[in-house]
Parts: C-alpha cells; sequence; structure tokens
C-alpha cells in the first residue's frame, strides 16, 4: 500500500483569533472562505486513487470550527480514509459552541481534536477540558506561547540548507485540486494583498487531475526542495501577542525585499 505521512486541508481561511506573526497570515481584515464540500470530497476521491493511505489527515484553517459544514467535511474524509487518524486542528475557543450533533459527529468519526492553546485558550481552559471530558473527546493539548517567522521577502536564502532544517515540509497540503508541500504557495495570497506584493508560487504545486500523475511523482515532489523555499530564512521568534494596531510586513517577515533584516 503507498502511503504518505501527514496531508492537511484548509476548509477555511479566516480565523477566531488574530495572531501576530501566524504562519497562515490571517489577520483581522481577511475576507471569508468556507471550502466547498463537493469540491473537498471530490478532491479527497481523486487523491485517493494516487494515494491509498494517509496517516494523519488534518482538517486545518484558519479555525475549522467556523465552518458550518464542518460535519460535512468529517464524515467524507473518514469514508475515504477509513483507517487515518483524523485531526481537528483548532485553537479550542469555539468548543463550547458546538452543537451535541458535531460533537456526536466527531466520535462517531474518531475524530481526534488537535488543540493549539494560546493565551486566550488558557483563560479557557477548565471550561474546555470539562467539554473534552464530559464528551469524551481524544485530543492533544499543544501549549504555544511564542510563534516565528521566517519569512525572506528577498527569495535570497540558500534553499536546499532552508529546506531541510524546515519543520513546514512535513505539512503538505491539499486544496482546490492542488497538492502542496507545504502552505506557502497558496495563503502568500493573502500576503499579497496585504502588503501589494506579487508573489507567485502556482507553479510549485501540483494539479492532482493530471492524468500523467502517480504517486511516485508526489512522493518524489516532498523529497526534495524547491525553489520557493528560498523566500524562507531562519526563524526569529516572537511572543505570542494579538494584533493591536497597524499590520505590517515585519510582522511576518525576517528580511525585506531588498535583503535588508526589518530589525536592522
Amino acid at each position: 500500500m503507498n502511503s504518505i505521512n501527514n496531508v492537511a486541508y484548509p476548509i477555511v481561511d479566516h480565523c477566531n483569533l488574530n495572531c501576530r506573526g501566524c504562519c497562515r497570515f490571517c489577520n483581522p481584515s481577511q475576507e471569508k472562505h468556507f471550502a466547498d464540500p463537493k469540491i473537498f470530497e471530490k478532491d479527497l476521491r481523486r487523491f485517493k486513487e494516487l494515494v491509498e493511505h494517509i496517516e494523519m489527515f488534518r482538517i486545518f484553517g484558519g479555525e475549522p470550527l467556523l465552518h458550518p459544514e464542518l460535519s460535512k467535511f468529517i464524515y467524507i474524509a473518514r469514508d475515504i480514509y477509513p483507517k487515518s487518524e483524523i485531526d481537528i486542528v483548532t485553537n479550542g475557543l469555539l468548543l463550547d459552541k458546538m452543537s451535541d450533533e458535531l460533537i456526536n459527529d466527531i466520535k462517531s468519526c474518531c475524530v481526534h481534536l488537535e488543540i493549539s492553546v494560546y493565551e486566550p485558550t488558557k483563560k479557557k481552559l477548565p471550561k474546555i477540558m470539562d467539554i473534552l471530558e464530559k464528551n469524551k473527546l481524544g485530543h492533544t493539548l499543544n501549549f504555544v506561547d511564542k510563534f516565528w517567522k521566517r519569512m525572506d521577502m528577498s527569495g535570497s536564502s540558500d534553499y536546499v540548507r532552508i529546506w531541510k532544517e524546515c519543520q513546514w515540509k512535513k505539512c503538505n497540503g491539499l486544496r482546490d485540486g492542488k497538492f502542496m508541500m507545504c502552505p506557502l504557495p497558496v495563503v502568500i495570497k493573502e500576503f499579497n494583498r496585504l502588503f501589494d506584493t506579487d508573489f507567485n508560487f502556482d507553479d510549485e504545486l501540483i494539479d492532482i487531475y493530471d492524468p500523467k500523475l502517480t504517486f511516485e511523482d508526489i512522493r518524489d515532489f516532498i523529497s526534495r526542495p524547491h525553489k520557493y523555499c528560498s523566500y524562507c530564512t531562519d526563524p526569529e521568534f516572537l511572543e505570542w501577542s494579538a494584533f493591536t494596531g497597524e499590520i505590517k510586513a515585519e510582522d511576518y517577515a525576517v528580511i525585506d525585499a531588498c535583503g535588508k533584516r526589518f530589525d536592522k
């Protein structure tokens, strides 16, 4: 059986938190986008023809609990990949808003909640834990007090070295018929909107509907560096905080388009 370790599918772009330095460029002015369950199912069925098994399939955002049709995605994913671990990656703030129906769907499909515990989440943690334990929901708590930014707007980094050291290369993604090694080729469009830039990494995406595409092509694609890796650099860590004023490129990037560090 051919298999890959990790695939994430973002079902919303926007979020209910406004984290400075968000790796997906979520921000307060972002337009709402909700993935279509029909396109999701079409993509996943085609991907199953290419990749028989995914060790971990993540339903991602933004904040996926914002999607009003979340249950549909859960059932589709479980139907197509019955043996995969399926996770919903959430900040947990909306867990107390879940309907009984959604809770039952999560349990019925053996879906795991992967909760990123940011400062606002910590304040609700007793209530969140009560919901998780009362409903016997499988979960993992990932405490996050630091973010890191690592964008190099000049594209001058050593992309081979960056790829070797990068954790994102394991964050393979699928969306709207395209497969990607990491989220950057898709989420960069929001960066462009915010800062009037024109980065385009569409040629670093795989069209899963290409009739000549094989599993070996996908395995090769995620096993080597790509030129857009030159737009990342060594990470700069920052304490978690929410946006409180004007959003600036240096909230996400370490190096500007001229190759200079923002902190110099």
